[in-house]
């Protein structure tokens, strides 16, 4: 059914059912049009279509101290951990909150952005990937570690 479909007699026939098909007809077919013209994201390295979105990390969070920061050889480094927090409603009706904390490390100018404008507390919403390094200590001890490297920055509120 379409707006044409519907002539002025059967307009004042038509129930509120039909308008509702029809208007629910026409955003899907309108999401269903601007879903054809988004052309897919394609690494222009292997031409794969959606590859730069495997390893993708996003968060908004609080960091827990203030950033470390490192300069090596005219680049800097910028380490801290940040708090994301969940809350939900237990069956109880009582809030709950679940935090995790996650590593995050900053290179080069987004390493002096995160140096300017990052403190302990200030709410921050990250862009960045997932990297896993390993290595053997003096002793023998094997140790692995998971960072988010962050690409990109935004503090959302600063912390006074």
């Amino acid at each position: 059914m379409t707006i044409s479909d519907i002539s002025d007699s059967k307009r004042q026939q038509t129930t509120a059912v039909d308008y509702k098909r029809l208007i629910n007809g026409f955003i899907l077919t309108s999401v269903v049009t601007l879903h054809r013209q988004i052309k897919p994201i394609t690494n222009p390295q292997t031409n794969t279509i959606m590859s730069t979105l495997r390893n993708s990390v996003t968060l908004v969070g609080r960091p827990g101290a203030d950033p470390e920061i490192r300069t090596f050889n005219k680049s800097k480094m910028a380490r801290f951990r940040m708090a994301v927090n969940e809350r939900r409603k237990n069956a109880n009706g009582e809030w709950i909150d679940n935090t995790q904390w996650f590593p995050i490390v900053a290179w080069g100018s987004v390493a002096e952005r995160v140096e300017k404008h990052v403190s302990k507390g200030a709410l921050l919403a990250i862009d960045g990937s997932l990297r896993n390094n390993e290595w053997t200590d003096d002793k023998g001890q094997r140790h692995s570690t998971t960072e988010i490297w962050i690409s990109d920055m935004v503090p959302l509120i600063a912390n006074n």
